[in-house]
């Protein structure tokens, strides 16, 4: 996938923020850690933290909606 390739090589080393719809986030999740199953249906807002490394890629959250709780 290009896009991510442009970011590596535009930022090495860098953290990345990508705003997107999660059709585009679900795709590239497929593409970051092809061994893992991601459900389709991302929520509107959710948060998703993958750290893209050498050899495997780590998803430490998924679809995560905490932050919309009303308990804050």
């Amino acid at each position: 996938m290009y896009f991510l390739e442009e970011m590596k090589a535009k930022f090495p080393g860098k953290r990345i923020l990508v705003v997107s719809h999660g059709g585009f986030i679900w795709r590239l999740l497929g593409v970051l850690i092809p061994e893992r199953e991601f459900e389709k249906n991302l929520q509107n807002t959710s948060v998703t933290v993958v750290e893209v490394q050498e050899d495997v890629n780590l998803c430490h959250l998924y679809n995560c909606t905490k932050h919309l709780s009303s308990s804050l």
